[in-house]
């Protein structure tokens, strides 16, 4: 997990939204599942676990991506839209989600193409 002082070094500079990347989280609904099978024209399956999921859309050069995520993968996001610095946006979904990998979150948003560049603010 990244410590808060690695994160506090780099708070700076907070990574700027992509336009074309959209997620939700549906508490009660497995929404993920559900859009992925028709998306991908899957079969159904008999007994569907009606958990709350949530999905991360995001078009790249064209194409459309989509992956499973997490309330605090949402919440994450929101606090980064919102314009929190990474530290802060980084201690929102710590609080939700105290073993949360904030690595393994960052590593899986800029890998899907998610955050497009960094803003640094003049200090």
């Amino acid at each position: 997990m990244a410590s808060m002082s690695a994160l506090r070094a780099s708070s700076r500079a907070a990574p700027s939204h992509r336009a074309a990347a959209t997620w939700r989280w549906f508490a009660d609904q497995p929404a993920y599942t559900l859009w992925r099978i028709n998306r991908e024209q899957l079969e159904m399956p008999e007994n569907l676990d009606w958990i709350g999921e949530g999905a991360l859309l995001i078009r790249s050069a064209g194409r459309v991506t989509w992956q499973a995520v997490s309330a605090t993968d949402c919440l994450f996001l929101d606090a980064c839209v919102a314009g929190l610095p990474l530290e802060q946006a980084a201690e929102r979904a710590l609080e939700l989600n105290p073993a949360l990998d904030i690595s393994d979150l960052l590593t899986r948003l800029v890998t899907a193409d998610v955050f497009v560049s960094a803003v640094v603010e003049p200090r």
